[in-house]
């Protein structure tokens, strides 16, 4: 879209979600970062099925609460014939799922409690706007630099009592949600729990439906995974999370109280680990990606030098 090239350079393709294609930028007369996010183009029925929800409907509700929700200060759209863009502000640092490429093995339980405490504290802030997140999953939870942890990508977002999409890393979606629903709370906690078990290396629910319907959820085995104290207590809050029923759930409220009892049994220097694997992760990551360019130079050179023989 014209207007986004000429404001925007895009400089590296992030990834790909159910909304659309992200790209790192930066504004050409400032040279700040921003995410630009290439929005699917979607039928009539499919933009139906979708409701009230997506980038469309959600960034200007986020924007308009500001600095409330980390990151969302800046909320714009743009709209063409050729599509729609979103843009936001950049949040450097590491998503849940690279740092897990990147450490390569299992992130620790006093690491995971860190986490899931912040990602706790940031729902609960949430919420209290009246907003439910609606796509709480790896690559939605970014790490910063110095170990903050941010919630990204509210383009499924909705108020509570309002209609909410289908749409969202069906993994970690609540059954509630299967055919849509109403926006609540228990849903994002249905989400939390799963992130959980995924942070955990431990094999996630699974959801059994009946013509569409949500029937039952089945829990894996974590007897054997059970015989750490920290562990076999998150296992515990992770199963409680994910139960069937939205009012059988805890409330942020009960889980925030749980996980400050644990946090008083883990010794310092949590934070420092968790620093220390961000820092190695965006090393690596920072070498990949210097990597790739490379490639893509040579890829370019060579198709030149064909092009110029031929």
């Amino acid at each position: 879209m014209e207007v986004v090239y000429r404001r925007f350079k895009l400089l590296r393709r992030l990834g790909e979600g159910g909304e659309g294609e992200c790209w790192l930028a930066e504004e050409r007369a400032t040279g700040e970062p921003v995410v630009c996010k290439r929005l699917l183009l979607v039928s009539g029925q499919e933009a139906s099925e979708r409701g009230a929800t997506g980038s469309q409907a959600t960034m200007p509700m986020l924007a308009g609460m500001g600095k409330r929700i980390p990151g969302r200060v800046r909320a714009q759209l743009f709209h063409g014939a050729e599509g729609s863009w979103s843009v936001t502000a950049y949040i450097g640092g590491l998503t849940l799922h690279q740092l897990q490429q990147a450490v390569g093995r299992g992130l620790g339980d006093a690491v995971v409690l860190e986490l899931l405490w912040q990602l706790v504290t940031q729902l609960v802030d949430l919420h209290r706007e009246g907003v439910m997140h609606g796509d709480i999953a790896p690559g939605n939870v970014i790490i910063r630099p110095a170990g903050a942890l941010e919630l990204i990508d509210f383009g499924q977002s909705a108020r509570f009592g309002q209609p909410a999409s289908h749409w969202g890393a069906k993994e970690f979606l609540a059954p509630e949600r299967i055919e849509g629903g109403i926006a609540r709370p228990e849903s994002d906690l249905f989400s939390l729990g799963c992130l959980l078990y995924w942070l955990l290396d431990h094999p996630l629910p699974e959801v059994l439906t009946a013509r569409g319907l949500p029937v039952d959820v089945i829990h894996p085995d974590d007897k054997q995974a059970a015989a750490a104290a920290t562990r076999g207590a998150l296992l515990i809050i992770a199963r409680g999370l994910t139960v069937l029923h939205p009012s059988s759930r805890p409330t942020l409220r009960r889980v925030l109280q749980n996980l400050r009892e644990l946090r008083q049994g883990i010794p310092a220097g949590v934070t420092d680990n968790l620093v220390a694997l961000v820092q190695a992760g965006l090393s690596r990551e920072s070498r990949a990606t210097e990597s790739r360019a490379y490639r893509n130079r040579d890829a370019a050179l060579e198709s030149q030098i064909a092009a110029s023989l031929s």
